[in-house]
């Protein structure tokens, strides 16, 4: 069985998790993303495409955009 480490970046993981009905686990390893709050993790777990970047913005798109 595969072990999955858990930093120890501060929040309030109950709190989140209980306004965002998620686990507490869920909740810190959102927080290892550097996401923090309430908003920012709904955001992140119910985002919409206006919430995503642009994809063009990585390195060489157009040349994977001509293979695919």
């Amino acid at each position: 069985m595969a072990k999955w480490m858990v930093y120890t970046k501060k929040a309030d993981f109950r709190a989140i998790a209980q306004e965002c009905g998620i686990s507490q686990v869920l909740a810190r390893l959102i927080r290892n993303r550097d996401i923090i709050g309430v908003e920012e993790t709904r955001r992140f777990l119910k985002g919409n495409l206006a919430d995503l970047h642009d994809p063009r913005l990585l390195p060489d798109m157009e040349k994977a955009v001509g293979i695919l």
